[in-house]
């Protein structure tokens, strides 16, 4: 899990002179909010299909499920992507490997 905490790990090792938040990084954290409502719902809404009887072991196709066919994956890379574009900013490129990492463990 490391590397996908890279970039946050090397942000905070070189952290920047007073640096304000800008638009892009307040539209990264929204972004890992969003990540992390869209993987919570996501997972939120195949639990409860789950627990319908007579659908036992089928496929959710309801609520997000519907739009995707993984969208807690969906909201996971989401928010992987944000915090790399956060961090981006005081790290070095090569830690856009975190996230590529990231989204090629999940798929």
């Amino acid at each position: 899990s490391w590397v996908a905490l890279l970039p946050v790990s090397l942000s905070c090792r070189f952290p920047p002179a007073n640096s304000p938040l800008d638009l892009v990084s307040a539209l990264s954290v929204g972004g890992c909010v969003a990540g992390v409502a869209i993987a919570a719902v996501a997972d939120a809404q195949k639990t409860k299909s789950k627990r319908v009887k007579g659908q036992e072991g089928m496929w959710c196709e309801r609520g997000l499920w519907y739009y995707s066919r993984h969208p807690n994956h969906f909201g996971e890379a989401v928010f992987w992507a944000s915090l790399y574009t956060v961090a981006a900013k005081d790290t070095p490129t090569w830690a856009a490997a975190s996230p590529l990492f990231v989204l090629l463990w999940i798929y």
